[in-house]
């Protein structure tokens, strides 16, 4: 008991602290932020400051053309950003879309290839022969021009395109090489 009456606590460190009567609120605290291992890493480390401008950092600017997007499977809710060119996706190192989440139907070395067609404007996906894979849930065998929104089945793992560029949209040659 202190000098007023009331009963003391003692608070992690050993510091006293009273204990709330009827006439005080219970201070709310923050919750314990996370600790830095429990956040899960980005696919990609952002390569400038947000909203960062160029010039000032030094470093060209990334050009998205579209994601992937892990929507069923190990790893749903994972992406990965598409970029101008070839995409890989597979399991192993060195694939552009690694998907290493366990499942093992997924092959090491491109079991599909992604790319961006730029005089068509689109998403184009191929397989070697051998690889299972399915375009909205239909055996793709053929090189397949893809739509915003559709998925791509490897193994047991959905991934949905979300294109950024497409016949509405795409980075100019010019504004890419400066």
């Amino acid at each position: 008991m202190d000098k007023v009456g009331t009963k003391k606590d003692v608070a992690p460190g050993g510091r006293a602290s009273p204990a709330p009567s009827s006439k005080q609120a219970m201070p709310r605290q923050a919750p314990a932020a996370a600790p830095a291992s429990a956040t899960p890493a980005a696919p990609v480390a952002p390569t400038a400051p947000a909203n960062a401008p160029a010039a000032q950092t030094g470093v060209r600017p990334r050009f998205p053309y579209g994601w992937l997007v892990i929507v069923e499977g190990p790893g749903t809710g994972d992406w990965y950003p598409l970029e101008r060119g070839v995409s890989h996706i597979g399991s192993g190192a060195g694939q552009t879309v690694r998907l290493e989440h366990g499942d093992d139907a997924v092959h090491a070395e491109g079991h599909a290839v992604l790319n961006y067609d730029e005089a068509h404007h689109r998403f184009v996906l191929s397989c070697p022969e051998g690889a299972r894979l399915r375009v909205n849930g239909v055996q793709s065998d053929a090189p397949t021009g893809l739509r915003d929104g559709d998925v791509i089945t490897v193994g047991g793992t959905a991934l949905r395109l979300v294109a950024l560029c497409s016949q509405n949209f795409h980075w100019s040659k010019d504004l890419q090489r400066s």
